[in-house]
């Protein structure tokens, strides 16, 4: 039978790091609207949310593929 497949790196994003990383990301966004002197720290914040994000994506991929009996299938699903 076929096992519906979710997005677990999703509910990884509740981290209190990434939490916090998004909080300060808001607070430049609102910040550069009205004021542009904000913009590098905003840029800097966001490249640093956007590498969080990407490696609670890649472990959880990892750990999915090295607890998948089927590694092939398993990769080839997550490439779809």
């Amino acid at each position: 039978p076929l096992i519906p497949v979710q997005n677990s790196w999703k509910s990884s994003k509740n981290s209190t790091e990434v939490i916090a990383c998004k909080h300060r990301l808001d607070l430049l966004l609102t910040l550069i609207l009205h004021d542009n002197k904000h913009t590098e720290a905003y840029k800097a914040t966001k490249k640093e949310y956007d590498g969080l994000l990407k490696n609670i994506k890649i472990k959880n991929y990892e750990d999915r593929i090295n607890s998948s009996d089927n590694k092939m299938k398993c990769m080839w699903t997550i490439a779809k």
